[in-house]
């Protein structure tokens, strides 16, 4: 892991890209290719922000945002299948 950041009472891991647990799980290192640059974004002004520790919000080039999960957040669910489903197991068909 290369930094953390809090945004609202999310917490974020900057991940190496080829960390991904995505790309480990599929052994795989193929990435596919970012999208363009919006050109809105190159010229809006680069204002540093951070967080309520003082970490910077965002990742930097080479790695991604991953949301921590808690334990307090997994016990939400009944079961570790319930958390991974999109939707509650009642709204599927």
């Amino acid at each position: 892991m290369k930094h953390s950041y809090v945004l609202d009472s999310q917490t974020f891991d900057c991940v190496p890209i080829e960390q991904q647990p995505s790309l480990r799980a599929l052994r795989s290192n193929k990435l596919a290719s970012p999208p363009p640059a919006s050109p809105k974004a190159s010229q809006a002004p680069l204002r540093i922000k951070t967080d309520r520790f003082g970490n910077a919000l965002g990742c930097k080039e080479g790695t991604v945002p991953i949301r921590r999960v808690t334990l307090e957040q997994l016990s939400n669910f009944g079961t570790l299948q319930d958390f991974f489903h999109k939707a509650p197991e009642s709204v599927h068909p």
